[in-house]
């Protein structure tokens, strides 16, 4: 419901020259692509991004490495997770903007709808470009990993 490409979406092709290519012609939601055979990189402009399980490791990793792209790239990163730890409130808030935190709970069909309608109202109709979800779910096992 969220997923609409932005228009006129293209990506940059940097090899000899710098080129605009319609996006259409690449799989869609690519940021970067790179080939160890080919020197050939792709780049997306203005990304929006969403990402769960942002409240630390891997997940607050992205964010730190996406906010420090330029805006031309990334304009705008939704960083979602249960709750806001001070790392994460700490980027937020030294982003200027660029990072919205977005409280959800991947277990409650409620909270996710809620983080969708929320994403959707900052991207006023644009549409989200890239979902990475990070989030992990694991049913609680009364004797733990082992009885799994």
């Amino acid at each position: 419901r969220i997923y609409k490409p932005r228009e006129p979406p293209y990506c940059l092709q940097r090899n000899q020259q710098e080129t605009k290519i319609p996006f259409k012609n690449y799989l869609p939601n690519v940021f970067q692509v790179t080939s160890p055979t080919s020197r050939l990189v792709l780049h997306c402009t203005m990304a929006s991004y969403l990402i769960t399980g942002t409240s630390r490791g891997i997940g607050l990793a992205l964010v730190k490495d996406l906010v420090a792209k330029p805006a031309s790239e990334v304009s705008i990163i939704f960083a979602a997770a249960r709750t806001e730890t001070a790392a994460l409130k700490e980027l937020v808030e030294k982003s200027a903007g660029r990072i919205e935190f977005v409280s959800i709970d991947v277990t409650s069909p409620e909270k996710v709808k809620a983080a969708a309608n929320q994403v959707e109202k900052s991207l006023r109709g644009k549409g989200l470009d890239i979902l990475i979800n990070n989030a992990g779910v694991l049913n609680f096992m009364p004797d733990g990993i082992e009885a799994m």
